[in-house]
Formats: C-alpha cells, sequence, structure tokens
C-alpha cells in the first residue's frame, strides 16, 4: 500500500478529496499508515473544532520518540486528512515539522465516522451456495498465479504457462507497463525499474501495476474503489456482483480476471478473490505453503546456487537468471553461480544488490534457516556481492574536452584560473601544456585563451 500512498500524494488536493468520499479507499489508506498515525486518526475522528499542533504533539509521551510522530504527522498531513482551518495542505517545515492551527479534513471525517458506527456495512460473501462446482482454495491460488506470473513472463520474454488457467496477458498491461516506466515503448524492453520491479514482493508489484491501470482510466475512484473493496474480502468466499456499480462489474470481468486478482464462473453472478487479489491489502502474502515448498534456494559458500523449483514452469527460474549465470537446469532443479560479471551487469540494468540479497533470504531452503526460521546465508557471499556492485560506483563518467596547442605557460595558466573559477577544471599538466575542462564551460575557456 506504500505504492497507493505515496501516489495519493502526489494528486491535486481535490482529486484526494474526491476519493476519500469513497469508504473503501479511506479504510484502506487509513490501514496502511503507521501505527501512531492510526492512534491520532482515532482521536480525531470525532473532533471537529480547530486544534494546534503543539495540542497534538502533547500526546506524545515524555520518553517518546520525536521521530516517529513528526513521520505520523507528516502522513497524515500528507494525505490530506489533516488540513488548515481554510482546507489548505498543510506544509511541513524544513526540520519535518508541523506547525500552526490543524483540523480534520471534513470529508473523510465524515466516511470515518460513519465505519466507526457500523453505518456501513463490511463485503458480505454469498450464503447459499449452491452451485455444483465451486472452486477450492486451492485452485484459486493457481488461477491466480499462474495468470500473474503470465504478466511477468511476458515482460522478460517467456511465453505463457500450458495450463487450464492459461490465458493471453491483457492488452492494458503493456500500456500500464510503459506508464510506470517498467518498459520501454520502443522495443518494449525493461528498464532499470523494471528489473527491480520483478523481484520486488507480489503485493508492491500488483499495486505498482494497477496504480498504472487506475490513471489509464477516467472513472479513477470507481477503479481505485473497487480494488480497495477487494482488498477487504475473504479468498474462498463468494460475492454478489450485482452489489457493484456497472462499471466495476465490466472491470472485474475483463480486466481482473485476467490478471489472476478474482475468477469469475461461468454466468457473472458471482466472483471470487483470490490470494492475489487479497494481497492488495498487504496483510496476506501472495506466496502460499504449496509455492514455498516449490521454490526455495540453497547458496552455498562457492557462490553456487541451487533453485528448487520445477523448472519447466516456475517463474523464479528465469528471475534467477537476471542475476547469476545459469550452470543447468534439470525438472525439479536449477544450477547457477554468482560472478562478478552476473552482478554486474544486474546492477547496470538497475537491480540493486540488497534486492538479490533479499530475492535468496526470502526463498532461503529450511536447512539454511536457524532456529527463528530466519535465513542464514553466507557471509563471506552477501559481503562479496555488496563489494561487486560497489565497483561500478568507483569511477564517475562526465562529458569534457582537453585543450591543448597552448603557445605560453601564460596562456595555460590563464585558461586553467578561469576553468577553475567556473568550477569545471578537471585535469591540468602544466608541463605538457594539456587542460580538460567541463563540455559546458569549454567555449568560455576557449574564448578567454
Amino acid at each position: 500500500m506504500e505504492v497507493v500512498l505515496s501516489w495519493i500524494t502526489g494528486l491535486d488536493k481535490h482529486l484526494v478529496d474526491d476519493l476519500f468520499e469513497d469508504r473503501w479507499i479511506l479504510q484502506a489508506v487509513l490501514r496502511a499508515t503507521s501505527s501512531l498515525a492510526k492512534q491520532y486518526t482515532m482521536r480525531l475522528a470525532f473532533v471537529t473544532s480547530v486544534m494546534a499542533s503543539d495540542e497534538i504533539h502533547g500526546w506524545l509521551h515524555e520518553d517518546g520518540d520525536e521521530e516517529t510522530h513528526r513521520l505520523a504527522m507528516a502522513q497524515l498531513c500528507a494525505l490530506r486528512l489533516l488540513v488548515r482551518p481554510t482546507g489548505d495542505t498543510v506544509e511541513t517545515t524544513s526540520a519535518g515539522d508541523v506547525q500552526g492551527d490543524l483540523k480534520f479534513n471534513p470529508n473523510p471525517q465524515q466516511q470515518l465516522q460513519d465505519s466507526l458506527l457500523r453505518l456501513v456495512s463490511a463485503p458480505q460473501p454469498v450464503t447459499d451456495q449452491s452451485q455444483t462446482a465451486l472452486p477450492t482454495e486451492m485452485d484459486l491460488e493457481a488461477y491466480g498465479r499462474i495468470r500473474w506470473e503470465n504478466v511477468l513472463r511476458s515482460m522478460i520474454g517467456q511465453g505463457p504457462l500450458t495450463d487450464q488457467w492459461q490465458t493471453r496477458t491483457p492488452t492494458w498491461v503493456p500500456q500500464c507497463l510503459v506508464l510506470e516506466e517498467l518498459m520501454e515503448a520502443d522495443g518494449f524492453r525493461l528498464t532499470s525499474d523494471g528489473f527491480q520491479f520483478l523481484l520486488d514482493d507480489p503485493p508492491r508489484q500488483l499495486w505498482q501495476l494497477m496504480i498504472g491501470f487506475v490513471r489509464l482510466k477516467n472513472e479513477q475512484r470507481e477503479v481505485l474503489s473497487l480494488l480497495c473493496k477487494l482488498s477487504f474480502m475473504v479468498p474462498g468466499l463468494s460475492y454478489q456482483m450485482a452489489e457493484l456499480t456497472e462499471f466495476q462489474q465490466g472491470t472485474l470481468k475483463n480486466d481482473l480476471s485476467k490478471c489472476g486478482m478474482v475468477y469469475v464462473p461461468e454466468g457473472g453472478v458471482c466472483f471470487y478473490p483470490t490470494p492475489l487479489g487479497i494481497a492488495l491489502s498487504g496483510s496476506i502474502g501472495f506466496s502460499g505453503k504449496q509455492d514455498a515448498a516449490k521454490a526455495t534456494v540453497i547458496l552455498e559458500r562457492n557462490f553456487r546456487v541451487y533453485l528448487h523449483a520445477d523448472t519447466r514452469r516456475d517463474i523464479q527460474v528465469p528471475l534467477l537468471s537476471l542475476f547469476a549465470r545459469i550452470e543447468y537446469i534439470l525438472p525439479n532443479l536449477c544450477a547457477a553461480l554468482l560472478t562478478r560479471k552476473s552482478i554486474f551487469t544486474a546492477v547496470t540494468h538497475g537491480i540493486d544488490v540488497e534486492a538479490i540479497i533479499k530475492f535468496l533470504a526470502d526463498r532461503a531452503h529450511p536447512c539454511i534457516r536457524n532456529a527463528a526460521g530466519q535465513a542464514c546465508l553466507p557471509h563471506n557471499v552477501c559481503k562479496q556481492l555488496r563489494h561487486w556492485a560497489a565497483e561500478r560506483d568507483r569511477l564517475t563518467y562526465q562529458e569534457c574536452v582537453c585543450i591543448d596547442g597552448f603557445k605560453t605557460v601564460d596562456d595555460f595558466l590563464r585558461a586553467e584560473n578561469t576553468a577553475r573559477g567556473l568550477g569545471g577544471c578537471l585535469w591540468a599538466n602544466q608541463e605538457k601544456l594539456v587542460l580538460v575542462v567541463a563540455e559546458d564551460i569549454a567555449p568560455q575557456v576557449l574564448q578567454g585563451c
């Protein structure tokens, strides 16, 4: 949800107020705020008068964390949950503090009060399930996993899986990937952010794609409301399609079902949210126990990586090839080697080395985990990966102009002083009368020679 919060804070204040008129968007956003921000929100839920920022600061304990308070206030103000008495957005000081009089934004405050007083009901599942063939929770997980993996496979040029749930990637997915700058429109190649996107957690991946989907639509509030409402549902239960607007019903059938977020049986009377769709809330992981058993990693001190998975269909294999050299692939095992070249190539393409280490740690085999279940990756390997990644930053490149052929030393010194005065002298050798300056100041230096 941090992707959604970041997107909302960058919108115009009128658009933010319009979004928060929907109770599902408001509840999802509040659930994603920090713990202290939630406490402040609950205390102010029924306060309609203007309050001084110092009064809110007084709620903090004497031994309270000032930085936590500062971040909570900044978050509430950036989301326009707290505004000025005039309705203007609150701007923080250079130190990140919030000062002056504040009040709770009336529109989200009314929605919050209705939710707390139970004047609105949560999504209610269908109790009468008289259909003969109901999808099981494992079916829904496989449905969401395979369709989502098809989206990821399309980004790295892999074909879709051959399966009962196999379907073509929706046409709006490439548009969203380009809009979010994950793919280049020319040639449809991965950008540096796109490489990083592939190694992110599924909830963050999903929200980043969905934000692009929301931006494509004119009815942004209805689409975002549907996504947020979906995050409050329970996987495996069915919900009435009639409870949604006509536009949301079409979005559910034609768009969200094709990327595995919901399953809509024939007839379209009800729909089933999948674990992938529920992962929008961030509270439930998309990868279940079955996936964890299929995709586990053993990392050895000699930089060898063994990925235990169904290599014919698991998306983890092509993801591993983004930063490791694949040596051989068996039906249930992929062996790879972490090398300086493979890490350098990955970092050049925009993959952060910490994301690589996290990828390996999240999929660590039980044999390389401690009693608390934490991954214990070899220290020498992690240290060397960071060292290889840092090698790329040892040199910096800058466009420059090399000036030589000076007739006298005085001409050379005059040009050197001019370049240093402009802050663009990169290298000078008085013996050889050679001067290297930044490209943008080269005309001024040459003019003064």
